[in-house]
C-alpha cells in the first residue's frame, strides 16, 4: 500500500508536469512581445515547434523529489510505528 501511493505521486507528477511547464513558460515570457496568447496556444506552439518531450523537460528531478520524499515518509512512518509500540509495551505501574 505505501509503494502505491509513492507510485500516485509519481504518476500524478509525470500527468501534470506539461501544465507546470506551460505555466512557468507563460509567467517568464517577454510582456512586451509575448511568445504565448494563452494555455492552449502555449501548449499548441510547444508541442508543434519543439516536441512532445518539450513539454517533459526537466521531469526527472521532479521524479526523484517524489522517490525520496516517498522513502522518507516510509522511514518516519516506520519509527513512529516502532516508538509506539515500545512505548505501549512498557509497564507504567508505580512503586
Amino acid at each position: 500500500m505505501k509503494y502505491m501511493l509513492n507510485l500516485a505521486g509519481m504518476v500524478a507528477t509525470i500527468v501534470t508536469y506539461p501544465t507546470d511547464v506551460i505555466k512557468t513558460r507563460l509567467i517568464v515570457q517577454n510582456r512586451l512581445e509575448p511568445s504565448y496568447e494563452g494555455i492552449l496556444h502555449a501548449f499548441y506552439k510547444i508541442y508543434h515547434q519543439e516536441g512532445l518531450l518539450a513539454l517533459y523537460r526537466g521531469v526527472s528531478p521532479a521524479i526523484l523529489g517524489k522517490i525520496i520524499m516517498g522513502k522518507n515518509q516510509f522511514i518516519a512512518q516506520c519509527s513512529l510505528q516502532l516508538c509506539s509500540a515500545f512505548i505501549c509495551s512498557l509497564d507504567f505501574k508505580t512503586r
